[in-house]
């Protein structure tokens, strides 16, 4: 098969999935003008008579960075690049990536593209003062049928170095200035004349087969395709609105001890702080806007971790089938320097045919030291024209400029979208509003959020809409694995039925993924003009970076080793637990030393932080006083030295270190830095507890510590009578939506092990973590998308089977062979699950030198051949909330477990460049 047919039929697979999930089909224009023949059109050329050093663009118009985009990235006719920084600014809100990168870079620009000009007067403007001449000029017609066209064709004037000229006519303007400029011909986007000889295109597909026929005359090949949808830069009609307003108080609802006797009392009287709103009885598309801000002093937020829980639902539905979140998940006010201002939520999500219902907010705070919270809290709720409401919007603005550096093309079309809709059916009734070729590979990058571009859900063994399910997470195994898979089968929406009913492919046995796939995505098009531009100039900044670009860090968080403890584990069953506790059994330990290890052979300077040390930062000793004086009770029961001591806990190890006891006593949070590490380190592996807004390292050993500790040990973990039972003094130390966004990361390759830590579709973009790393400076994140598993245990665990359950003890024995192991032969445990295909990525990227998509895609595709047979007592989920149910079926069992495995393959995406290559010491740096 010759390299453009199959290109074609990449094409084709990639239209047949939007065909399988369901489409928007909108078309542009039905008026037939001319037969697009570019064979004509491939000497043409251009010539620059000056360059900018880099160009800003705001974000005011889409059609200002289409404008850009030749400027900022051209060939010559030999096919020689010249690329320049292409930042995209909006005038109100200016990004602090973008802001960040242009330091970070140091070419700062002396062209800015803002909105004192029109579209059509920008491109004129930069036109005639750039261009000496041009054969041709590409003409885009100044509405959304030109836009949309005109994604897609931007890169060909990048090619011929042409200038780009929006408008709503050719007039004399327009031809004098071409005219001026030599030019001879021109393609057109849109109901607009030509100039000289023309080609029209009529459609996308028009403009895609000139485009491959142009870069495979100029370049030879083609190994980058972008796909993007124009749709995000033309939301929905907004055809009203409703709005609701409250304020009140919040009481602080902790288990300290001088607050527990009230919580309880209040949990026991039915005293909650609810507020409700109803969606308007005509609202078919109602985009559900909420707005909370707590109004104490910042400082409690910052020093103490404070927190305010939102949970929403349908009044007398499912508990969080709105929103389960509150102020973590959101970025903050902050000054100039950093500094916290003011505490708030921002959360959208678009319903579906709920007109008439009426929905329940209930809020909840932890304080630390403080009684009560005043908040304010904000609801619009806006009827939409239609339901394709783009969260990331004018991101297939920057899709040329990327396309056009990497010598692509742009697969642009409107119709990729996807949301609930009438037609839009699982078993004959409507989806709800929150359901939703190898040896040359293509590169394709997705630039759009998950309703432009969307996701396929793949089935999940824990969660699924055929069976009670967790909506904290969503609905199945959401996952660009679709995209770079040639050959899927027909997929099935029904539930798991055995561990052989599973999913593979035509040709191969198991889901095999032939091309390399990576999304481009952030808060904004700001974001992922900041995210291109670190990519692009990668080189130039890290060679300013020192140590820096041989920094590796390993982190791994408490609660992630689980056992079956004698007598605990009966008492757990007759509690209604199926699941084993999270009881230490040393396995993390030395999977942190198989990663440090393997990383030290790349030549990384290698950190390993674990459980308290791995937190983002720990409590002053100012504060842990002003907790300790907190109430009578708290003066009596608050363990203030033990938290001292945990909060920079590792392992049994540190209690023999006379370092770290120094540390531990003499420094103002225990010497807990985790947020200096991961900001110092180029590779970043983490493995905790998470969420799709937070990840935790602190966790059950930081939860408990808030009270007597015998106590608080058993009704939080021995005897789990009281669900959840636990204190805020792990919060401070959480990696969150809140804090993360204000930190200031180099351009790293981060992996991150946690439930749903990865996930971004269905939610606004700034209340992801995902994307609040990229937000600080990160250039590739692979996270789970849904509920990871672990093993959690060492083997042997020899006892139990037919009375007791199966692995039943305190896991000496497994403990002892591994440490034996570990000395004598430099033996380590077996990686799991998501860690394995973490390791095989990173080991490509450190002995074949490969970029991040192509060593993500390959370790995929070794996963289920290695690892289909590997058997296991149990598999709990890395999951921050409550185990559910449904999660302890599958988390007790002991088997092959196939189900989660598949799910593993599906769930970890790459987000960032798929063609990225980082900087290795063994490679790059020449050690």
């Amino acid at each position: 098969m010759m390299r453009n047919d199959k290109l074609i039929v990449i094409l084709g697979v990639i239209m047949l999935v939007f065909a399988s999930i369901g489409i928007y089909t909108w078309t542009p224009w039905e008026e037939a003008k001319k037969e697009v023949d570019i064979k004509n059109f491939l000497d043409v050329s251009g010539t620059l008579s000056q360059v900018p050093d880099a160009l800003t663009v705001y974000d005011s118009s889409p059609f200002y960075a289409l404008i850009a985009t030749p400027l900022a990235v051209h060939y010559d006719t030999d096919g020689s690049l010249e690329v320049l920084p292409l930042y995209i600014r909006n005038s109100t809100n200016p990004s602090r990536a973008v802001e960040r990168v242009k330091d970070q870079i140091g070419i700062y620009a002396t062209q800015t593209i803002d909105d004192s000009r029109s579209p059509r007067e920008w491109s004129l403007f930069i036109a005639e003062n750039y261009w000496d001449h041009a054969d041709a000029v590409l003409l885009i017609e100044n509405n959304e049928t030109g836009y949309s066209l005109g994604v897609a064709a931007v890169p060909i004037a990048s090619y011929f170095s042409i200038p780009v000229i929006v408008t709503d006519r050719v007039d004399v303007e327009v031809k004098n200035l071409l005219e001026d400029l030599g030019v001879k011909s021109s393609f057109v986007c849109g109901n607009l004349e030509g100039y000289g000889d023309f080609v029209i295109f009529n459609n996308v597909d028009e403009v895609v087969n000139a485009s491959i026929e142009i870069v495979r005359n100029k370049f030879g090949d083609i190994n980058y395709i972008t796909l993007t949808n124009p749709r995000d830069a033309w939301p929905p009609q907004i055809l009203n609105k409703t709005y609701y307003s409250f304020e009140g108080i919040l009481k602080s609802d902790t288990t300290f001890p001088s607050q527990i006797i009230g919580t309880l009392l209040r949990q026991k009287m039915g005293k909650k702080t609810t507020h409700r709103f109803t969606i308007p009885e005509d609202y078919k598309y109602a985009l559900i806007k909420i707005d909370f801000t707590n109004l104490e002093d910042p400082r409690y937020v910052e020093d103490f971790g404070d927190k305010v829980n939102i949970y929403g639902r349908p009044v007398g539905g499912k508990a969080f089938q709105l929103l389960y979140g509150g102020t973590l998940i959101s970025p903050n006010d902050r000054d100039l320097q950093g500094n916290l201002q003011q505490d708030k939520m921002h959360y959208e999500t678009v319903l579906y045919n709920c007109g008439g219902k009426e929905y329940e907010l209930e809020l909840t705070a932890e304080l630390n030291v403080l009684k009560e919270t005043k908040y304010t809290l904000d609801i619009t709720i806006e009827n939409l024209s239609n339901p394709y409401y783009p969260m990331m919007k004018q991101l297939s603005s920057i899709a040329p400029y990327l396309a056009a550096y990497h010598k692509g093309i742009v697969f642009a079309k409107t119709d990729f979208a996807f949301a609930a809709d009438d037609d839009k059916l699982l078993d004959g009734k409507t989806l709800p509003g929150n359901t939703q070729v190898y040896k040359n590979p293509f590169y394709i990058a997705l630039v759009g959020d998950t309703v432009m571009l969307p996701q396929y859900y793949y089935r999940s063994p824990h969660n699924h809409p055929f069976k009670k399910m967790d909506v904290i997470y969503g609905t199945n195994c959401p996952s660009d694995f679709i995209y770079g898979n040639i050959d899927p089968e027909t997929y099935f929406n029904q539930p798991h039925d055995g561990p052989n009913d599973v999913d593979n492919d035509k040709f191969t046995f198991y889901p095999y993924v032939e091309n390399i796939v990576g999304r481009i995505t952030g808060w904004d098009v700001q974001d992922c003009s900041a995210l291109i531009a670190r990519t692009i100039f990668y080189d130039r900044i890290i060679e300013k970076m020192d140590d820096w670009k041989d920094n590796a860090l390993v982190m791994s968080g408490a609660g992630l080793e689980f056992q079956k403890l004698p007598i605990f584990n009966a008492l757990y069953k007759m509690l209604g637990h199926k699941d084993p506790m999270k009881f230490p059994t040393g396995e993390q330990h030395f999977l942190d030393l198989r990663a440090a290890n393997n990383l030290q052979k790349g030549g990384f300077n290698t950190v390993v932080a674990e459980r308290g040390q791995a937190q983002r930062k720990g409590y002053s000793n100012q504060v842990l006083r002003e907790i300790k004086h907190a109430g009578l009770l708290n003066r009596l029961f608050f363990p203030k030295m033990l938290v001292k001591i945990m909060q920079g806990f590792e392992n049994w190890r540190s209690l023999f270190s006379l370092k770290w006891w120094i540390e531990t006593l003499t420094k103002d949070g225990s010497g807990v830095h985790g947020e200096e590490l991961q900001e110092n380190s180029n590779i970043i592996l983490s493995n905790s507890h998470g969420i799709w807004f937070m990840i935790v390292h602190g966790d059950i050993m930081m939860d408990l510590l808030g009270g007597p500790p015998i106590l608080y040990q058993i009704l939080g973990r021995f005897l789990p009578v009281i669900t959840p039972f636990g204190t805020p003094i792990g919060s401070l130390g959480c990696y969150s939506v809140s804090t993360v966004e204000a930190m200031n990361l180099g351009p790293s390759v981060i992996f991150i092990e946690g439930c749903g830590s990865g996930k971004i579709d269905g939610l606004h973009p700034t209340n992801t973590l995902a994307n609040a790393y990229l937000h600080a400076g990160a250039n590739a994140y692979i996270s789970p998308t849904t509920y990871s598993a672990i093993g959690g245990y060492l083997n042997p665990r020899p006892f139990g089977g037919r009375i007791l359950d199966a692995g039943i003890g305190f896991g000496i024995l497994g403990y002892l062979k591994t440490a034996i192991d570990y000395r004598l032969h430099g033996k380590f445990p077996p990686v799991h699950f998501c860690g394995v295909i973490f390791e095989d990525t990173y080991q490509s990227l450190i002995e074949e030198n490969k970029d991040i998509g192509t060593a993500l895609r390959d370790a995929k595709n070794a996963f289920l051949p290695d690892e289909a047979n590997v058997t296991y007592l149990w598999t709990p989920p890395l999951t921050y909330t409550v185990t559910m149910e449904n999660i302890k079926d599958t988390s007790s069992r002991g088997d092959r477990v196939i189900l989660e495995k598949y799910c593993t393959i599906y769930q970890l995406n790459l987000l960032g460049d798929p063609a990225f290559n980082p900087y290795e010491p063994c490679n790059e740096g020449g050690r």
